[in-house]
């Protein structure tokens, strides 16, 4: 647990502030807050996992907020 929360704490000050100019970002977060498919293979799960915490998250843009969803599972993996 002290595991899980000492990466949190450094992965929620390391994310992009908004939208990262690589990939496929841009595309799964305008996805994950419109709850639509980002391209074919379309990754459902990140969708509504996305959408989930887009909005519970009180704090941050919705870039922010898929970006801090990553970074929650990368401590807590």
């Amino acid at each position: 647990m002290l595991y899980f929360i000492s990466h949190l704490i450094l992965y929620i000050f390391t994310p992009h502030p908004s939208v990262s100019p690589y990939r496929d970002s841009g595309d799964l977060i305008s996805a994950s807050f419109t709850l639509c498919v980002a391209h074919p293979s379309g990754y459902p799960l990140y969708m509504l996992i996305g959408k989930i915490f887009v909005s519970l998250i009180p704090f941050g843009n919705v870039a922010y907020r898929v970006n801090f969803m990553s970074a929650f599972f990368g401590a807590l993996t």
